[in-house]
């Protein structure tokens, strides 16, 4: 009998969507499943603004009955004007084979083409605001918190569909007890002399006014970087909402100068321990490894850093990275740090990054590309 694809269009069929990873890989022994709720959410129309600006489908592929592949297919009209081309996007890619892994793609391409698409990006789960990249390297290794996953042998799917790399999304774990940031820190001190600015913790009791500066940030400081979309306000509060549940003190820090803004990082606990023990779920009893592993962490992961135009070359960043790294070493329970994503052609940030003293080499994330 041959597949057949299951389109997606109700609460069950997202459900079945968000748990396909679970059912493929349940023998995959780093799998890490999604915290389902948040999963869930990020999915649904009627709670994610994203689809307020952006037009999506999903698929799960069935063969005998049983679930053996999933994708998305995202045109985002965000996207298409910052951008001025015909991009569309597929994301949440899964498949047992080959073949269930090109019915897939076909089907996906063929609801971008419909749309006056003339070139397709992926692994993009609805926009690069979100999770994505093709897990291509350390297939061993457990993902960090809302990082991509992907057992060995999916890149062959798409390259045999005619998919090219494009850019690889690079995670580079660091080691706190090997790991050094004596150049960063002197760094940081000649960055003070020559462009004093504040340093202060993000004040998360008032929460929605950090976020209108972390907005105008945000937008200021990626327009120029690969495949980046802006998010409108309504969604960039909207995704805040899942990180602030696992906020720490002192792991989101602001930069400004004259009261002006020009910089931020924000470093999120590493909970997906937590949800390895709890099977993705919070109830009845899956928030309390949950809490555990936001008090005392074994991992944390620098989220994002970003500079205005302005601010860049002077030395903030390490400034930045540097205060954070005394609140990470304050914990004490944490002992590695990963800063992710970074394109693979961001010197500038590699370069800082990397003379702490890299754990192993860097795990690789990869976009690729299609013209039809």
């Amino acid at each position: 009998m041959p597949d057949t694809l299951l389109p997606i269009e109700d609460a069950r069929g997202r459900k079945l969507f968000v748990d396909l990873p679970g059912l493929l890989l349940r023998d995959f022994k780093p799998f890490v499943p999604p915290l389902r709720s948040d999963a869930l959410g990020r999915i649904d129309p009627a709670r994610n603004p994203f689809f307020e600006h952006a037009e999506s489908r999903m698929w799960v592929c069935m063969r005998d009955g049983k679930p053996v592949g999933r994708i998305s297919a995202t045109v985002d009209q965000l996207s298409l004007d910052f951008h001025g081309d015909r991009t569309g996007y597929f994301g949440h890619y899964l498949a047992k084979d080959r073949e269930s892994g090109h019915r897939l793609l076909a089907v996906a391409s063929e609801f971008l083409k419909a749309r006056g698409m003339t070139h397709v990006r992926g692994p993009v789960d609805l926009s690069t605001n979100y999770t994505c990249g093709l897990q291509v390297s350390h297939f061993d290794l457990p993902p960090m918190i809302d990082m991509n996953q992907h057992p060995e042998g999916q890149e062959e799917h798409l390259l045999s569909f005619g998919l090219a790399k494009a850019k690889d999304l690079l995670a580079i774990r660091l080691d706190v007890a090997t790991g050094s940031t004596d150049r960063l820190d002197r760094a940081a001190k000649i960055s003070e002399r020559r462009f004093p600015c504040m340093i202060r913790e993000m004040r998360l009791d008032r929460m929605d006014e950090e976020l209108v500066i972390l907005h105008d940030l945000y937008v200021r400081a990626w327009e120029k970087n690969y495949a980046f979309v802006p998010m409108s306000k309504e969604e960039f509060f909207h995704a805040a909402k899942d990180f602030k549940k696992v906020l720490r003190p002192g792991f989101a820090l602001i930069a400004e100068r004259d009261g002006v803004a020009l910089g931020f990082i924000v470093t999120l606990p590493d909970i997906n321990p937590a949800l390895v023990k709890n099977k993705g779920r919070l109830f009845p009893f899956g928030f309390l490894p949950l809490l555990k592993e936001i008090k005392q962490p074994v991992g944390c992961r620098i989220f994002t850093l970003g500079l205005v135009p302005e601010a860049r070359k002077k030395g903030l960043d390490a400034r930045l990275i540097s205060v954070v790294s005394e609140a990470i070493r304050a914990v004490g329970s944490i002992h590695t740090v990963e800063v992710s994503w970074i394109l693979e052609d961001n010197r500038p940030l590699l370069g800082p990054v990397e003379t702490i003293g890299l754990k192993h080499e860097p795990i690789r994330y990869r976009l690729f590309e299609k013209e039809f």
